[in-house]
């Protein structure tokens, strides 16, 4: 681990309070803040004057997001949050009345809503695969329900409820020669764990700002593949779609080539721009780095929950250990806090928030926590 990579990192946020619900909404980090700032100020005295340079900033927020998430910045597209970036896949895929869209039953709305009704408008079939035990996501259940009828395989690259890891790799593999589409809701992961999707085979890969990218709510983003890229037409058509903002309006023109022919008009720039500062945080501190300190963090309050008595839930127990942040936990045998409720109840009186998903109570911790953090926790529920 780099030491002071990871030590930099953390010194980027400062709070008073305990934050361990990242997996639904984390701070913002210092740098992200500091760019906000910089360019409501910019805007504010500036206006027109800013216009070149807050454009230029959001296209290079493009390149490094590309680099993130492992494709060319041509194929990468902003949107106002993961649903739209589905949405946009979703609803000008070529479906057809004898396909099928297969995924896991305990998707994230985001992923589940724009494919189920892309299906019924084009009367194809969306199959949910069921879960695993204690919501595990196993490959071999997503195998198992290809048919011939398969167009796309709809999955998260980690399932929000339990923390489930899916195996892209070997998804690609098995859907590849039956040219099968495979698209990913990667908000639980990008900033968390690498991505490569070009190097794994994925056509897309959709995500958005709030959580690991430590950012500020309204930006989403997708990156396709160059066979995905073909297919997709824009949802919303505007100036942008075919030329800047500063073309004469002609009736005969052509959509841009690049995927920011999906991007009709204006973008929430302050909060691109502010993305962007975070991903360059993460990219100098190394998300191997980062994701190596957070399964610290996840593995010690495991252990912690253990020794006080708690039952893992979903797919972590005692000798499972955790990969990425999602603790799952509930009341055991000898726990002190009986009910989920009590639980949340305990974590509220020290300061701590957290949400019931799976069955039980959710924690996630980030790389910017602390052992105190854990233990502030710990003590909370002993």
């Amino acid at each position: 681990m780099s030491v002071p990579a990871l030590q930099a990192f953390k010194q980027a946020f400062h709070s008073a309070k305990t934050h361990l619900n990242n997996a639904g909404l984390a701070p913002i980090s210092r740098p992200a803040r500091d760019k906000l700032c910089l360019w409501a100020d910019y805007f504010y005295q500036d206006g027109y004057f800013s216009d070149a340079e807050y454009a230029a900033e959001c296209e290079q927020v493009r390149h490094n997001l590309a680099l993130l998430i492992g494709c060319s910045p041509s194929r990468v597209a902003f949107f106002s949050s993961t649903a739209v970036a589905i949405s946009q896949v979703a609803f000008s895929f070529p479906l057809g009345p004898r396909d099928e869209v297969l995924m896991f039953d305990q998707e994230y709305g985001s992923n589940l809503f724009p494919w189920r009704e892309a299906c019924l408008r084009s009367g194809a079939l969306l199959r949910l695969v069921p879960s695993g035990r204690d919501l595990s996501a196993p490959l071999d259940a997503l195998l198992g329900a290809i048919s011939a009828k398969t167009r796309v395989v709809a999955i998260s690259s980690v399932q929000y409820q339990s923390g489930a890891v899916a195996d892209l790799d070997g998804l690609v593999k098995a859907c590849r020669d039956r040219g099968i589409f495979v698209c990913v809701d990667a908000m639980q992961s990008i900033g968390l764990m690498p991505m490569d999707m070009d190097a794994l085979g994925l056509d897309a890969v959709a995500g958005g700002s709030h959580k690991w990218l430590t950012s500020p709510v309204g930006v989403g983003y997708l990156g396709v593949s160059e066979r995905l890229a073909n297919l997709l037409k824009p949802l919303s058509v505007g100036a942008q779609s075919y030329g800047s903002c500063d073309l004469p309006t002609q009736e005969v023109c052509e959509l841009k080539v690049d995927l920011s022919r999906l991007e009709p008009g204006s973008k929430a720039s302050a909060e691109i721009i502010a993305l962007g500062a975070s991903v360059e945080m993460i990219q100098n501190t190394g998300v191997v780095n980062i994701l190596s300190e957070v399964e610290r963090l996840a593995n010690r309050l495991c252990q912690g929950l253990l020794v006080a008595g708690y039952r893992l839930l979903c797919t972590h127990g005692q000798d499972a250990p955790v990969r990425g942040s999602i603790v799952n936990f509930g009341p055991g045998a000898t726990s002190k806090r009986r009910t989920n409720i009590d639980i949340i109840d305990a974590l509220n009186g020290v300061g701590i928030r957290a949400v019931l998903r799976g069955g039980g109570v959710r924690l996630s911790p980030h790389a910017f926590n602390s052992d105190e953090d854990i233990e502030t926790a710990l003590f909370a529920l002993r």
